[in-house]
């Protein structure tokens, strides 16, 4: 019998596989969590996401790390709750910051971030990453 498999079970599992390529093929060293630029621990309506890109693109040269742009608000649960997530799990906290430079990109009412978001495809939910 042949089975369908959704096209949201092949986005997980691409999903995962090149996720799990990118861990094993980054060799950054231990980062200091208490040291992450602001653009990686919070969404700030006033920051300019080109500015923080830029930033985040000469921070991951530098440290041999991949960068990994979050969407999300102040206003999101989920992007709370995964974030209460990491926190309670430090060593998956670690594994993150040590493999990507995250870019966090507020999208809110007040800020929407329309320029720098234009060319990348449009988000299905939040928190979304590219």
């Amino acid at each position: 019998m042949k089975k369908n498999i959704s096209p949201f079970n092949i986005s997980l599992i691409l999903t995962s596989i090149t996720l799990l390529f990118s861990l094993s093929a980054v060799n950054a060293k231990n980062v200091s969590l208490d040291s992450l630029p602001a653009y990686s621990t919070q969404y700030d309506v006033k920051r300019d996401p080109f500015k923080d890109g830029a930033a985040a693109v000469k921070l991951a040269t530098e440290s041999n790390r991949r960068i990994l742009i979050e969407l999300g608000g102040e206003w999101c649960t989920w992007c709370h709750k995964m974030d209460a997530f990491f926190d309670k799990n430090p060593d998956l906290k670690q594994k993150l910051h040590d493999t990507f430079v995250m870019l966090k990109v507020n999208v809110s009412s007040e800020n929407n971030n329309a320029k720098f978001l234009k060319t990348f495809p449009r988000p299905n939910g939040y928190p979304h990453m590219y």
